[in-house]
């Protein structure tokens, strides 16, 4: 898994084409036609209500926030058993400083 940590959005666009998962307060409906790869968006923020926007409800990307996954543990047990093992190469960005154990 590649990790690419984001202290700000200035290369956000330049990361998110060969994005799999978006960790971060919000990702905006300019910004998700550049994350052809993109098929997680968890947010930092308390609930989702910011993220949706029609391309985003009808995109078949999965979102949740700090509420649903509560220890980073538990985010990467989910990783683990969503790739189920295969060979693949995840890109996931973390935008922000944050803490999934909130």
């Amino acid at each position: 898994m590649r990790v690419v940590h984001l202290p700000d959005y200035d290369r956000l666009r330049e990361e998110l084409p060969d994005t799999d998962i978006f960790i971060g307060y919000s990702l905006r409906a300019q910004q998700l036609t550049h994350a052809k790869k993109l098929k997680w968006i968890h947010s930092t923020a308390a609930g989702v209500a910011q993220l949706m926007y029609p391309e985003l409800r009808d995109s078949g990307i999965l979102v949740s926030d700090r509420l649903w996954v509560r220890e980073t543990a538990l985010l990467m047990d989910l990783l683990e058993r969503w790739f189920d093992g295969a060979n693949y190469s995840i890109r996931l960005i973390l935008l922000e400083a944050i803490d999934l154990c909130m």
